[in-house]
Order: C-alpha cells, then structure tokens, then sequence
C-alpha cells in the first residue's frame, strides 16, 4: 500500500468505471451498485451533476475517502494517489420496527448538499420507513493540517407512519489489516471492543497503513437515546445502534471516521467530544442537531426555539444588579458561524460592566456592545483579543437599552456576566432623603411606574437624623401602585428581634386616609388590605430607636400571562385563524418590554381596522404586518385602518415602551368575504357567448363538454335568474364585462375558434383560464385594485393582460402562446410568476411603479423577450430560460436580479444594484407565489 499523498485538495473529484479492489474476506459484503455508462454533465447553481460511480473527497489532513452510490466507503483510492486503509467500510443496513432482518441501504445517484457533502436519498423503505444519508469529509480553507481530518456519516431515519417505531440501524466495516488487526486505543482506555465505547482506534501490526479510527457516542452524552453493541472479528468492525422514532417525527445516529499516521494526535477524543477547533458540525442546522440521539448536542436555552442571533431577536436581559447566563453555546449553521445577542436596559446611570467567559483554544470568541439609532447600529464598545476572555465597560443611561454581541469562532460553551444597576445600600436617604411623603420613595419592578407581584428592598436604615420627630423616631416614606386591583400585603423585617418592638409599618391612600397598620409593641409588621388598580399608596415606616438594617417587601396581585401566552415574537404569534366580521379578544396583558403577535388569515378583501380597549396609563403601539412568501412585511405603524386581501396572512404586534398593560382587549373588524350576490346574464349572439355582470359580487364558472358549454354561478350568484344556464354552441369568443367591485371568473376547459376577451371594473377581479385552448387571443383588461390573472395548462396564439393599478398578481404556468406575450400590471406591488411557458414570438412585461417580483422557470422565447419592472425596489429572477435578443430593465431605486443556467442570443441589463438573487431564494418565492394562486383557485372546486 502507498502512503497518504498530503496535499490540499477541496475539489471533489468523481470517477465513473470500475475500480479494482482488495480481495474482502466473506464476512464484508460488497454491494455492486447500478452505475451509469457514460458521465451525463448538467448545471445546478454552478454545480456539475453526473451519475456517480464513486465519488472522491479529499479530507482536510490529505486522506482520500472514495464514497460509493451507496454512502458507504470504497476502501480502494489507488487512482487518486491516496492510501488503501479500508476493504469497504460503514455500510450501512436497517432493521425495521417488527423486522426479522436487515434491509441494505440501496444505491443511488447522490447530490451535493453542502462543500465536502453528499447526500443520499431519501429512499423509503417500506412500512413509513425513510432513511437518508450524509456524507461530510472535513476540509480546510488553507493548508493541509495533520491533525483535522475526518468524515462524518449522519444517518437520518424519518418515521412516516402514525405509530411511534423502533429501528436497529447496522455500520459494517472491514479494515483491511486481517489477523494483524489490533487496538490502538478506546474510550475507556482498556483496548477492548465494547458497546459502550465512546470510540475506537485500530491499527495494522503488518503494514504501514494508516490508524482507523470509529466514533460512535459523544463523551458528553449521560444520556443516549439509543442502545448499541460494537464487535471486532479480525478486521470486521460491526457496530448497531437501536432507537425509538416518535410518531412524524426525525432522528439522526452521527458517526465519525478517521484515519492518522501517527496515534498521539487524541482525534477519537477530539471528536467524540466535538471539538469545536475541528468544526465537526459543519453545516447541521440547529433542527438536525436537535435529532441527535447518540451525541447530546442540545443548543442553548437561547438557541432552543428562535436562535438569539439578531438585534430583532436579541434575548433580553433581566434588571438586577448582576446578570449570570450560563452554559451558552456559539455552533455553526448551515455553514456560516452563529452569533447571540442579548438586551440589557439600564437600572440606573452610570457604569456597566460585561465579561465574557470562554476558553480560547475551544474557539475564540469577540465581544461588542451595541446601541440602535434611526440609521442602523452603532457599536459604542468591543473587545477581540486572543486571550480566554474578553471584558467591556461602557457608560450607561437609565432606560436606554444596549445590546451585547458574542460572535467568533465555534464555541461550546461560554458564560456572560453583566452588571447593572440597582438602589445602593440606603440610597433613599443618602441623596434627597425620603423623610416626609412628598419625598416618598417609589417601590416598582415595571417600567412606569407600576406594581405587580413581590418586591422587596434590603440594606435599608433608620437613623436619628429625620426633620419630623413625632415620637423622636425616624421616618422612612415609600409609594406604589398596583397595577391590579386585589390583596396587597406590605412587609417589614428588621435585623434583631427586641428592635421589631420599637418598629411600625403604616399605609395610606392617595386621600391620606390610613388603610392599615402594625402595632408598636407587636412583633408582627405587616400591613394586609384591599387595594384598587392604579391608586397610588404611601408606605411610611418609623421606629423608637435607630434601626442599622432593614427590609421592606410589597406584595400585589401579579400579573397573569394571557390565554394566548408565549407570544412574544413573530414566530410564536397566536393563530387567529380565517377572520372576516368583527371580533374582541380578552383579557389580554403586556408586562416589562413584552410584545403580543397574533396571526389571522383574511377572508375578505377590503379595509380591515384594530382598536384597543385599556385604562392602564401606558400607551399602546400597533404594527401590521402582511406575511409575504413567509417574510412578515410591516405595512402599517400606526394600527388603526388597514387594507386586507383574501386568503392572505396578516399579523398585529401590541407593544408599550412605557410601562406595563395588565388588562387590555382589541376589537378587530374584518371584511366579509364576497357573498356571490350578483345576477350574472348569459346568452348567445350567433357562436359568441356574452356574459355580464350587475352591481353585486359575481363569482361564477364556464365550463365545456362537448358542443355544451355550461355557466355556474357560485357562493350565491344566480345566472339569468337561477343557479346556471346552458348553451350548445360551436363556441366563437366568450366575452365578459364586470363592473366594479369584487368578481371571480373561472373559464375551465373550453375551446373557442377565435377569442376569449374579459373586462373589468374598479375593485378586485379574478380571472382564471385553465385547461382551456383559445385558437385566437386572450384579452384581459382589468382597472384599478388588486386582481388576479391565471393562466394555466392551455394554449392560445397571444395573450394581452393589462391589471391596472394595485397588488396584482399573474400566474402562468404549463402552456403555449403560439405569438406575442404582453403583461402590464400597471403600479403598485406586484408579482408575475411564469413557469415552463413556450413563447412563439416575443414577450413584452411591464410592472411600471411598486416593489414589485418577476419569476420565471423554463420560460422559452423564440425571439425578443424585454422586462421593464420600473420605479421601486424591483426583484427579477430567471432560472433554466432562453430567449433571442432579450433587454432586462430594473428601472429606478434599489433593484435585484438573478439569471440561473439561462441562455440568450444578446442581453442588455439595466438597474439592477444587486445581481445576487439566489437560486434557492427564487425558486421559494415562484413556489408561493403559485400556491397563494392555486389556493384562490380552490374556490371552484
């Protein structure tokens, strides 16, 4: 066998042909994969795919790792100059829930899901049974590096079925040294192969291969989800693992392998461990983590549901005097490095201190302190030494909030230590002194003023130095304010039991009037009552002698979190559900800087509007938002009115900055969705059927079958009077005219011999053609509001749609247009999807004015294709199309684009600042854009 050629290499090199392998003993099967004959090339995103034999990575320490159809490993990398430590290792085989034996994981042509990845599958193997595999070899952006080599196998088994299941997943691996195998090292130190062994490290006694090395369990996981047997026999590793599979849900078995030309380098350890200087989780999203079942990987508190790693999504901090987080990690996602951010808001003014706490040579990591401003961020503090731990101080301002970046290299694990600030010991008299009531201190734990739930205050004193000496004591004055009506108890505890007869707690209402009080000579010093929400209480305490230290403890009703709670970010809104008609919700409350989101999908088109119900002092703020191909858009800052349209989702974010809301409601009115009231004429002028519509809301289907074209009204549109009208007809043209108002067309498989021409009016129309062929043209011209043209699985010489102003959308999708294709949907936001269209002569699209969204998927024009998107911030993208002479036109402001694996005879682009689009992001938008218009379409049955 050779040694390892060490050189650098993050290509990945793919061989398709045979390929001479040791000779394997009988008890390592080799599969022989189906392979293709020829490589066939194609383009994805600027990937080459070809039908794979064997697939070679190179890792980042030089080693080869030839990757068979099957994920498995070839053991024979003679072609590529590496080394031949395996006779074929990690086959994978699965046993089903209630199998008698083990079904082998099939071939299959794999795709590269990531730098340095192949996936295989999904294969679905039967009884809900799916299986996927990923194959990750490690690499480096640099130079080669002895000691960072490794390929990762994550197993992904997805149970399907309704029932939970439990599978044995089997790794089967022949080394290659035969009788001259031997344990260099395990987990435990006591070179024998068990089940229970974290890791394991063979060498061959015989050779000058490279060392083996098999991870199978993290060295953190107390806890497995699994239960596994491992086995040598000679040179045959076998190793099964066997877990439960809930019901729907996922699960992941991650193994490692390696190979070393030396065994001092601990990388079985390192990575059982996951060291985080070896990136072993390169490109998992936090969702798969969380499937590990043999490596407890769990992110942190912060990570766990929303990842704090945005100012949007900062986790804020609570107000106290210092702030411990603990136990946090910094992973990779998706192949980018995470950050978190955290709020603080000031207690007080002065000065705030913030530690971070890591171990460098886990992963570095940097600190910054952030402040928001109109313009962006502005970064008022950082710290990026190569030292353990980083350390900021930065002045501060009562109420302003400061925002704590940790950001760097992997880490896992990290603490945060804050300072922030809190009363000083007797504070109350140490600067204005609170002697007399008007000087009353305020006792709140909300912002504004409010009191909810307990607070108590320690380090307190009564000295002999108050101007009012009644009974020669001193006097300390406290106020508060519930913020609920209900019990309040005001506690007082004094340090040295004979001084609690020498002490005594009084209140009084806002009229002076006192509502409770303890006795001198009593030992107890609480005050029990009924109060009233928002009325403002005075505590006042006084004592016969000086009193060193006390502690003062206010109890009101507190605040309970609404039926709806936790919804306190956009991903956690409550869901309204479809809403049209007028609804109130209560009780609801905010307490310290907390939002409320709820999400409705609306019924109606039209004017929606919120309006808020409170008699808490703190203001209310409302946002809308309308939920755009799964990005919340802010459309309305203000709450109040709003513009809604069907089907679409919206949500409503309730926020105070000013203290806390603990009871408020809001009414939301909605529009009713269009009752179909109108009546609907029909009738025949020779071959021609004319159609028109009344003042009411016409939604109504034609339809074909044969020589008998049938019109339906729908949701209460009557046709000529009554439910429906049919004509036999050789049909010419069907023409329809709408007037204002709220329309829906749906023309479904008919044949004319010359056109099909709608008109409509102000308002919202929808026009829908679908498995219909127009010998001649398609004429739409609809006026202003927001309508829908589709267009789908039909054919037609020419197409000429004009949506007028509004949010339009156009959809078309699956047909031929034998001549010109011309769109106008005039300003506003709009969005035209085209999708796998033959064009027979030219295409002419304008969106004039509006953020408005062009996509298109196999578009195919025979001559010129010209887009002009016009003022706004305007998205393009174009995937898999060709064209003659085509002329791309971003018009004004900040436009975007992206031209994926498309040809065109010349191309002229104008006005595009951004030509990034991605591949991925486009093809989402042209997929939601399609289901919103098959969603509206749905309405016909």
């Amino acid at each position: 066998m050779q040694k390892a050629l060490h050189t650098p290499q993050s290509l990945i090199t793919r061989i398709a042909g045979c390929m001479t392998a040791k000779s394997r003993p009988s008890t390592l099967r080799r599969r022989k994969a189906s392979r293709g004959a020829a490589p066939v090339t194609g383009q994805i995103d600027g990937l080459e795919e070809r039908k794979l034999l064997t697939t070679f990575l190179t890792d980042a320490s030089g080693f080869v790792w030839d990757i068979n159809d099957d994920g498995s490993i070839e053991g024979n990398s003679n072609n590529t100059g590496g080394v031949d430590a395996f006779d074929g290792g990690h086959e994978l085989s699965v046993l089903p829930d209630g199998g008698t034996s083990f079904i082998d994981f099939p071939d299959g042509t794999p795709f590269e899901s990531g730098t340095q990845e192949l996936t295989f599958g999904p294969f679905d193997l039967g009884d809900g049974l799916q299986v996927t595999r990923k194959v990750y070899v490690s690499f480096t952006e640099s130079v080669t590096d002895q000691t960072q080599g490794f390929a990762r196998f994550a197993d992904i088994v997805t149970n399907t079925s309704d029932t939970d299941a439990t599978y044995t997943l089997r790794t089967s691996s022949n080394l290659g040294s035969d009788g001259n195998t031997r344990v260099q090292s395990s987990s435990d130190g006591d070179l024998l192969v068990e089940g229970t062994d974290d890791f394991i490290e063979t060498r061959d006694a015989s050779g000058d291969d490279p060392n083996i090395g098999y991870v199978r369990f993290g060295s953190f996981s107390s806890v497995r989800d699994t239960t596994s047997s491992l086995s040598l026999d000679r040179d045959s590793v076998v190793g099964e693992n066997t877990f439960t599979v809930p019901a729907g849900e996922t699960r992941i078995l991650l193994q490692f392998a390696y190979q070393v030309n030396a065994s001092n380098q601990n990388l079985g350890e390192r990575l059982a461990r996951l060291d985080p200087t070896l990136d072993p989780l390169r490109g998992l999203s936090n969702t798969e983590v969380a499937q590990v079942v043999n490596f407890r990987i769990d992110p942190d508190l912060f990570d766990d549901v929303v990842p704090n790693d945005s100012i949007d999504t900062a986790e804020r901090l609570s107000i106290q005097p210092v702030i411990v987080q603990r136990d946090l990690t910094l992973h990779r996602d998706g192949g980018t490095t995470n950050k978190d951010v955290f709020s603080i808001h000031a207690g007080d003014d002065g000065t705030i201190q913030v530690a971070l706490e890591f171990l460098h040579n886990q992963g570095d990591l940097n600190l910054r302190i952030l402040q928001t401003n109109p313009f962006g961020e502005t970064v008022i503090a950082s710290s990026a030494s190569n030292t353990d731990n980083e350390f900021l101080t930065f002045p501060a301002t009562r109420g302003e909030v400061y925002f704590v970046e940790v950001d760097g290299a992997p880490n896992p694990n990290y603490s945060l230590a804050a300072t922030n600030f809190d009363v000083p010991v007797d504070v109350f008299d140490a600067a204005a002194r609170n002697d007399t009531a008007a000087d009353a201190t305020l006792v709140t734990n909300t912002t504004g003023g409010l009191h909810a739930g307990t607070t108590s205050r320690g380090d307190l004193s009564l000295d002999r130095e108050s101007p009012v000496n009644a009974f020669d004591e001193d006097l300390d004055f406290y106020r508060f304010v519930p913020a609920l009506s209900g019990p309040v108890t005001v506690d007082a505890s004094f340090d040295g039991q004979e001084s609690e007869f020498d002490t005594r707690v009084s209140v009084f209402d806002s009229a002076g009037n006192l509502v409770g009080e303890s006795n001198l000579s009593s030992f107890e010093k609480s005050v029990e009552f009924d109060a009233d929400a928002f009325e403002e209480y005075t505590v006042r305490v006084d004592a016969i002698v000086a009193q060193p230290r006390y502690s003062l403890q206010v109890t009101t009703p507190e605040i309970q979190d609404d039926f709806f709670e936790p919804n306190n970010r956009l991903s956690e809104s409550a869901n309204l559900g479809p809403l049209g008609g007028r609804f109130r919700f209560q009780p609801l409350s905010l307490t310290d800087f907390d939002q409320d989101y709820f999400q409705f999908t609306a019924t109606g088109t039209g004017s929606a509007s919120v309006s808020i119900q409170t008699d808490a002092p703190a203001d209310i703020q409302l946002r809308v938002f309308e939920v755009r191909r799964g990005s919340p858009i802010v459309i309305n800052s203000n709450g109040g009115t709003f513009d809604v349209t069907a089907g679409t989702d919206y949500i409503l974010e309730f926020i105070t900055f000013e203290g806390i809301v603990p009871e408020y409601s809001f009414d939301l009115d909605t529009p009713i969705p269009p009752s179909g009231s109108g009546n609907v004429t029909a009738a025949l002028q020779r071959s021609n059927l004319i159609i028109r519509g009344d003042d009411g809301d016409n939604i109504f289907d034609i339809s074909q079958s044969g020589s008998t074209v049938t019109v339906t009204g729908l949701f209460g549109t009557t046709i000529n009077g009554v439910s429906g009208a049919q004509f036999e007809v050789d049909l010419m043209d069907i023409n329809v005219r709408l007037p204002d108002g709220h329309n829906r067309v749906h023309i479904d498989g008919v044949t004319t011999r010359d056109d099909i021409i709608v008109n409509g009016g102000d308002g919202i129309d929808e026009v829908y053609v679908v498995d219909s062929s127009v010998a001649s043209d398609v004429n739409v011209n609809l006026l202003n509001g927001a309508d829908v043209f589709f267009f789908t699985r039909s054919t037609t010489r020419r197409i000429r749609a004009r949506t007028g102003n509004g949010l339009d959308q156009v959809g078309i999708d699956d047909s031929i247009i034998t001549g010109d294709l011309n769109l106008n949907t005039g300003n506003g936001i709009d969005s035209v999807g085209l999708n796998k269209i033959s064009v027979g002569d030219d295409v002419n699209l304008v969106t004039s004015g509006g953020a408005d969204e062009v996509f298109a998927r196999q578009l195919v024009v025979a001559d010129r294709l010209s887009i002009s998107l016009g003022r706004g911030d305007d998205t393009l993208w174009l995937r898999d199309s060709s064209g003659g002479r085509t002329t791309l036109n971003g018009g004004s402001d900040d436009d975007r684009n992206g031209l994926h694996n498309s040809t065109f005879a010349s191309i002229v682009e104008r006005g595009f600042e951004n030509t990034s689009f991605g591949l991925n992001a486009g093809q989402l938008a042209l997929d939601a854009l399609f289901s919103d218009l098959d969603d509206k379409l749905s309405i016909f049955g």
